[in-house]
């Protein structure tokens, strides 16, 4: 969500964001303790994903939940140093539509 936001910088689209915790199926998941931050920092190194994303990935790979993006190849081009093959799932941008 943070990159998100970083990306987009409006009122309206930071509400649209915060509106996400609401689905029951999204999950928002911050970093517990020494051993998740490590996690990450090995997904950030095994995958090349900037910090964001890997937090993502890492979370994903995890929970064996599916990504939800604009971008499936970003994804795809990154996933391959994980142990697992992640679920990536396209939505299309009404605004390229």
């Amino acid at each position: 969500m943070a990159a998100a936001s970083l990306d987009v910088r409006s009122a309206d689209a930071d509400q649209v964001l915060r509106g996400l915790e609401r689905l029951p199926n999204a999950m928002i998941a911050p970093l517990h303790g020494a051993r998740q931050a490590v996690r990450l920092a090995a997904v950030i190194a095994r995958t090349g994903l900037d910090p964001w994303d890997a937090h993502v990935a890492a979370v994903a790979d995890t929970a064996v939940c599916p990504i939800v993006t604009l971008d499936a190849a970003k994804w795809r081009e990154h996933v391959n140093g994980l142990d697992e093959p992640l679920r990536i799932i396209e939505i299309a941008d009404p605004d390229e539509g």
